[in-house]
């Protein structure tokens, strides 16, 4: 039986669920979570616009739930109306302070994480429970009413054909990775001379990977393309998960399989804190899935080795898709 933090549905007036963008978080975290009797209003408020939070919005009974990032609109809006509120939820899967004083994040790409963080003294006290993604976020926040709360997907069957010749990358504000993987793939695709590579950049970053013969650059694109183009991938290749060792990454989740069997593909996976439930996993050790370690060299070797054994990549893509079928699976309902 699903556990919820609100027993009813019936309860609330509506559920107002306030981000900044639509985001996968949106989707594991939180709509992911709610009973399908919920009246839920989505609300995204840009944090560059002039506008004010809609104070059109009826607070009266309302549960709201914030993803992720907070803007100073959402703020004074959640001060004005607190007391009519029946409840207040924070999800979140980053850290903030990392973020804000990365070396590796963009500028532009700063503003969200800073503003939350400047703004979070003000949202904490309001908070009824807290949702976050690591037992690392957990201890960040340990003085607030938090719990680690997994993300939760729907597994889609496999049907497509598997072909490892090709290889993706697709992430978005992950700079350190794409400086990691780009002579990792001069290598291989130097090695194997059928093999091509895709992978989603913009800017200095898409025009690095343009120079290297075979690769297909993606643009950006927002989370519903993201999900409808993995759904539309022809085949299943090998999904490479690589993560660098920064205080960025201490925190993440392990949300990122979620895509790789979404793609329809067998992984390679960093040995990271992030990927440790999965890779401490005994039906994924039991089928010879390991962490690759964070050097050029391990990259290579585990890419080769994966290459020139197809059933071995066929059992890989076949346990993640089982490992995220059951631990991906709902335990917990907002409400």
């Amino acid at each position: 039986m699903l556990q919820s933090l609100y027993p009813s549905a019936e309860r609330f007036s509506s559920i107002l669920v306030f981000g900044s963008s639509p985001n996968s978080s949106e989707q594991y975290y939180i709509l992911s979570r709610l009973s399908p009797e919920a009246r839920v209003k989505v609300v995204h408020h840009d944090p560059f616009a002039q506008s004010p939070l809609a104070f059109e919005l009826k607070a009266d009974n309302a549960l709201v739930i914030i993803n992720r990032y907070i803007t100073r609109g959402m703020v004074v809006w959640l001060k004005r109306h607190h007391a009519r509120l029946s409840g207040l939820v924070w999800v979140l899967d980053d850290d903030l302070r990392a973020m804000t004083y990365s070396n590796s994040v963009p500028a532009r790409n700063k503003i969200k994480p800073a503003l939350t963080l400047f703004n979070q003294r003000s949202l904490l006290p309001m908070v009824d429970h807290m949702l976050v993604s690591t037992n690392r976020l957990k201890a960040i926040y340990a003085d607030w009413p938090v719990s680690v709360t997994p993300p939760v997907t729907e597994t889609p069957v496999q049907t497509r054909p598997l072909d490892i010749r090709h290889m993706y990358y697709f992430a978005k504000m992950h700079g350190p990775e794409h400086e990691f993987l780009r002579p990792v793939m001069q290598r291989i695709l130097g090695l194997h001379k059928d093999a091509s590579f895709s992978v989603i950049a913009t800017g200095k970053t898409a025009r690095r990977w343009k120079r290297i013969e075979r690769v297909k650059v993606i643009p950006e694109m927002g989370v519903e393309a993201y999900e409808n183009f993995l759904a539309a991938l022809p085949s299943g290749g090998l999904f490479l998960v690589p993560l660098v060792r920064n205080k960025i990454n201490a925190s993440r989740s392990d949300a990122k399989i979620i895509e790789i069997v979404k793609s329809g593909s067998a992984g390679l996976i960093a040995n990271a804190r992030a990927y440790r439930r999965v890779l401490n996993d005994d039906s994924i050790r039991t089928a010879g899935i390991s962490g690759v370690a964070s050097d050029e060299d391990s990259w290579v070797d585990a890419i080769d080795k994966l290459l020139s054994s197809p059933n071995h990549a066929e059992r890989n893509r076949s346990a993640l898709r089982n490992f995220a079928s059951q631990r991906f699976e709902k335990r917990l309902l907002i409400v």
